[in-house]
């Protein structure tokens, strides 16, 4: 049940991997939350090319690429430009929902690149229309799942070994008030919080 929890976030990272266009090369995965983290999972075992993964929360960033084999990178030009070894990055993941991280992806995407945005944003995105423009950048939305979530289950079993090494905790109802000042501070390491309903009391 532990792996079967985590087919609905499989199914929305398969749709977000899917929408990005067949590019060889790297690929930038930004935010290494639950839907990014399974994102560069996935992108790991598809991806033909380097997957890199950029998260200012480092344990967390650290646990994705001890997983699934990515390559940590800081969001700059510069540390993207050293761990392609200068090639162009085209194809990107944006799963942090941050308007201050997809600025930072504008910058560092390069002319030709998509940006498939996935996070929930707060806030609006003040940018120049031609700064898509004269670099050809295209931003893809990518909304929840289409027809992915059969084959997110498909996936469990062979999965089921890096699924369970992404949870975070496994938590009763009561640990949840700390269990959110955990994740609200930056400081949980994992993917997803398992919580755990008490058995129910029975009677004599």
């Amino acid at each position: 049940e532990r792996v079967a929890a985590r087919a609905e976030p499989l199914a929305v990272a398969l749709h977000a991997v899917r929408r990005l266009p067949k590019t060889a090369g790297s690929v930038l995965v930004v935010g290494c939350g639950p839907i990014g983290g399974l994102a560069a999972l996935l992108l790991s075992r598809t991806f033909a090319g380097t997957v890199l993964v950029a998260d200012r929360n480092q344990a967390r960033s650290a646990r994705v690429s001890q997983v699934t084999g990515a390559r940590i990178v800081d969001l700059n030009r510069d540390a993207v430009a050293a761990a392609t070894a200068n090639a162009p990055l085209l194809a990107a993941i944006e799963a942090t929902g941050s308007v201050a991280a997809l600025n930072q992806l504008l910058g560092v995407v390069d002319s030709g690149g998509t940006i498939a945005m996935v996070g929930i944003f707060h806030g609006r995105l003040d940018i120049d229309p031609n700064t898509l423009v004269e670099r050809e950048i295209g931003l893809l939305g990518c909304h929840a799942f289409a027809d992915e979530l059969p084959e997110a289950v498909r996936m469990l079993g062979e999965l089921s070994e890096p699924l369970l090494a992404l949870i975070d905790q496994e938590i009763g109802l009561d640990d949840i008030p700390a269990a959110y000042e955990r994740l609200l501070a930056g400081h949980s390491d994992g993917l997803k919080t398992i919580i755990r309903m008490r058995q129910p009391v029975e009677q004599s």
